[in-house]
């Protein structure tokens, strides 16, 4: 069972009405088995914990999320965590590391490795 402060983050958020059928057709498949969690600033499809490795992973419908909720969640399963990294489309996009000191992010800029760039210059394919 999810505690209290999970299950509150995970709180379904009505999507907004959208005139275009063609558009919400996109959206609805986009954001498909994910769900939007404001601490985060982004729809996520997961999140996963390697208590051995000290790993968290955070699968998201699209790139970008705030680095400070991101680390927020993921330290309330372990404040030990030293590494999470972002994932798009089961594609890595971004990775946050600890030093003792501070949180640094790491993006992957390379399209070629990474096409949720691509989607995220142009997310509705017009």
């Amino acid at each position: 069972m999810a505690s209290p402060q999970l299950e509150k983050l995970f709180r379904d958020h009505p999507m907004p009405k959208i005139a275009n059928p063609k558009l919400k057709k996109r959206l609805e498949k986009l954001f498909e088995g994910s769900r939007w969690v404001s601490e985060l600033g982004c729809s996520i499809r997961s999140i996963a914990y390697n208590f051995h490795t000290r790993i968290g992973r955070v699968d998201m419908a699209m790139p970008d999320c705030y680095i400070n909720g991101c680390v927020s969640l993921v330290r309330r399963i372990d404040p030990k965590v030293w590494r999470i990294e972002t994932y798009v489309g089961n594609r890595p996009d971004t990775f946050y590391t600890y030093d003792g000191y501070q949180w640094a992010t790491h993006l992957i800029l390379s399209s070629a490795t990474n096409p949720a760039l691509e989607a995220a210059q142009d997310p509705f394919g017009s």
